[in-house]
């Protein structure tokens, strides 16, 4: 049992040899050869190591681990994309929102300042008008 569970392990860290077929054997030695290094340690032996690469159920269970692994980091990586793709969306909105406020502000000043500008225009002349006037009746006595 603590045999199996220690190989599981294992096989979350290791990448396992793509192997297309008998011309491949020489990678499966070689990945074997570094897992036997790796777990000479634990008190297991060189042979159910040399097996376990050439094994058809064990390349099988290898490949359908790493599939369930690559579905479930694509999930992941999907939640992610939509986790960020909708903080762009309510940081776009808030902007438009934003800037739509700030359109509105822009147009009132404008008539504001125009209105000033129409205030100061009126009020203008008349002080120029009796400024003249007070001018040509000093002149004309």
């Amino acid at each position: 049992g603590t045999k199996q569970a220690d190989s599981d392990e294992e096989d979350l860290f290791t990448v396992p040899a793509v192997e297309s077929g008998p011309s491949s054997s020489g990678k499966a030695v070689g990945a074997a050869e570094v897992g036997q290094s790796a777990s000479s340690g634990h008190g297991e032996g060189p042979p159910p190591k040399s097996r376990r690469g050439r094994n058809p159920a064990d390349r099988e269970y290898r490949r359908i681990k790493r599939l369930l692994r690559n579905r479930v980091s694509a999930q992941q990586a999907r939640e992610r994309k939509k986790v960020y793709v909708n903080d762009l969306e309510s940081r776009a909105k808030e902007l438009h929102d934003r800037n739509q406020e700030l359109e509105e502000k822009i147009s009132t000043l404008i008539n504001e300042n125009a209105m000033l500008r129409k205030v100061l225009m009126n009020t203008r002349p008349k002080f120029d008008k009796s400024l003249e006037q007070q001018n040509d009746q000093s002149g004309n006595s």
